[in-house]
């Protein structure tokens, strides 16, 4: 789930704040704006919530509205100490490799893959398109 406040503030700065919701954890996440590059990079700070309800009746309370939620399913591996995520989202699969881009562009190409492969757009754009 997707925040924001109620004039779209974080939208307009390219952030986003989301509460996700996971078998036995949930975590609060700020995302700042992306950074620029081949790859999506951006400021996180992201934490533990241990209820998340709370968490989620805290945002409304201090003016934050749900403004989009995503289902998707999450598999989680390792390539050389780099995680690598398998996202099923809308029926397509994505690839996500969470590290510094010279890492990714390791990883990429020990996939077989270049900056020519690399999709940057937020979910929200491609549930979208």
């Amino acid at each position: 789930r997707f925040f924001d406040t109620r004039d779209g503030a974080l939208r307009a700065a390219a952030s986003v704040v989301r509460l996700r919701r996971e078998p036995g954890v949930a975590t609060l996440t700020f995302k700042g704006p992306p950074l620029g590059g081949p790859v999506k990079s951006r400021e996180e700070i992201e934490t533990a919530v241990a209820d998340v309800d709370a968490a989620e009746t805290l945002l409304h309370r201090i003016g934050y509205v749900e403004v989009f939620r995503i289902e998707k399913t999450r598999e989680d591996y390792e390539i050389d100490g780099t995680l690598v995520v398998i996202d099923r989202f809308q029926g397509q699969v994505f690839v996500e490799i969470e590290a510094a881009p010279d890492r990714i562009a390791a990883v990429a190409a020990a996939l077989g893959r270049s900056t020519a492969d690399y999709i940057v757009a937020s979910y929200r754009k491609l549930s979208q398109s």
